[in-house]
C-alpha cells in the first residue's frame, strides 16, 4: 500500500511524478486521493474508477481551495472533477504490464460513468481535521514558503537548518515560524506579520 509522500505515478505527462498526499478514501486500494507535484507547487485529485480486471483512474488538477471546499461540503465530489478549466488525465494499468499508461483528454471525452455520482458530499466528520488545517495554511496569504528537501526526522541536520534560517531572518526581525508536516518531509515557512520587514 502506497503511504504518504510516496510516488504514486511515475512520469505523468506534462506534471512528472505525482506523490501521494493524502487518501480520502479507500478500498483495498485507494478510491479518492490527492496528490502533488514533486515541488508541491500543483495538486491534483484523483479517483480510481476501475479496479476490477484493469485499474483506471481520473487524475484532474485542482487548487488547495477547491479541496478545501470539498473537505467543508461547500462542493459535492462530483463538482471537483466537473471544472472544464482543468487538465484531466486517464491513467490506466492492465494486467501483465508493467507500466502505467496515461492520455490527456479533457471534461467532455470523459465517461460520464467514470465520474462520481453526483449530488453526493464528503462529509468528513472530523478525521481530515488536521489535513485541513494543513491546507488552510498554505492558502494563507500572509505566508511565504520555502521548501526544504531534508526529511525533518533526521533531528541533527533539521536542527542545523532550522537554527541557520533562524538566524538570519532574526537579523531582518522576519519571525519564523517551523511546520513540522506529515504531507511534506520539511517545511520552514517565514511569517509576514505585520510588525515585520524585509528592508
Amino acid at each position: 500500500m502506497k503511504q504518504k509522500n510516496d510516488i504514486y505515478f511515475n512520469d505523468v505527462p506534462k506534471f512528472g511524478d505525482l506523490y501521494l498526499e493524502e487518501t480520502l478514501f479507500e478500498d483495498e486500494c485507494p478510491m479518492l486521493f490527492v496528490l502533488r507535484n514533486k515541488d508541491s507547487s500543483k495538486r491534483f485529485i484523483s479517483v480510481c474508477c476501475d479496479f476490477r480486471k484493469e485499474q483506471r483512474w481520473i487524475i484532474s488538477t485542482t487548487s488547495v481551495k477547491a479541496i478545501l471546499d470539498l473537505l467543508n461540503d461547500k462542493i459535492t465530489i462530483r463538482d471537483i472533477f466537473t471544472k472544464p478549466n482543468e487538465s484531466f488525465i486517464i491513467a490506466k494499468w492492465e494486467r501483465g504490464f508493467e507500466n502505467v499508461k496515461f492520455k490527456e483528454c479533457n471534461l467532455s471525452q470523459i465517461d460520464e460513468e467514470d465520474l462520481p455520482t453526483g449530488g453526493i458530499f464528503f462529509e468528513a466528520d472530523g478525521e481530515f481535521d488536521e489535513y485541513i488545517s494543513f491546507l488552510e495554511l498554505l492558502k494563507s496569504e500572509s505566508m511565504y514558503q520555502i521548501y526544504l528537501s531534508i526529511d525533518y526526522r533526521n533531528n541533527d541536520i533539521y536542527s542545523e537548518v532550522y537554527n541557520t534560517f533562524e538566524s538570519i531572518f532574526e537579523a531582518i526581525n522576519y519571525p519564523v515560524n517551523v511546520v513540522e508536516s506529515k504531507y511534506e518531509k520539511c517545511r520552514i515557512n517565514f511569517v509576514n506579520y505585520n510588525n515585520a520587514s524585509i528592508a
